[in-house]
């Protein structure tokens, strides 16, 4: 792929993420208009403070595709949040992230090859499946650089990073959580960039 096809390929995916997430947030902000508020409503919509939340792999994408997405959702007037903070090795996952999570109505998981070797990342996947199963929540993948099959079935640079993690003896049961939540949200229909790096 050359330079110029693949920047513009670049700038194509963050524009179809974007209108995909407007699609559904000023979808939900009119519906949440019309609808007349109820004590159940009001609640609901008073628990949720973020529209996006976006987890990715700083290493690999902050300063290209992570910062696009951002700059172009909140110039398109959505709120997100996005951390810029890395946890150091050993941390869990603090509980104002979690929380953050919990109270987004969209997750974007930017997937890319060194998503899994980052414990933080695989804590924040975790919880989204666990939104996702409890309220609905909408979880968009965009696979940067990364095969979706591999994130699915944790072959590849995934493969790798598990067997990292299993080398570290992080626990089975974590492990186990991990794979599951990647397996079901890698298995999402999601936005694929390839070859990012020109190979």
């Amino acid at each position: 792929m050359t330079p110029l096809l693949l920047i513009e390929v670049f700038f194509s995916l963050v524009m179809i993420v974007v209108v995909a997430v407007a699609i559904v947030v000023f979808g939900r902000r009119r519906i949440n208009q019309e609808s007349t508020l109820t004590s159940s409503s009001s609640s609901s919509l008073s628990g949720t403070i973020h529209e996006v939340f976006l987890s990715f792999r700083g290493a690999d994408t902050r300063k290209r595709f992570t910062d696009h997405l951002h700059c172009k959702l909140v110039d398109a007037g959505i709120e997100v949040f996005k951390d810029d903070e890395n946890l150091h090795a050993g941390e869990k996952i603090k509980p104002e992230l979690k929380e953050a999570i919990k109270r987004s109505r969209i997750s974007i998981a930017i997937l890319s090859k060194d998503y899994a070797s980052s414990k933080s990342c695989l804590m924040e996947m975790a919880q989204m499946w666990k939104c996702r199963k409890s309220n609905g929540q909408t979880i968009i993948p965009s696979f940067y650089d990364i095969n979706p099959f591999d994130v699915k079935h944790q072959a590849g640079h995934f493969e790798t990073s598990f067997r990292q993690h299993e080398k570290h003896r992080v626990n089975p049961k974590t492990i186990k959580k991990w794979k599951e939540a990647l397996r079901q949200i890698g298995g999402l229909t999601g936005y694929h960039l390839e070859n990012v790096n020109g190979a």
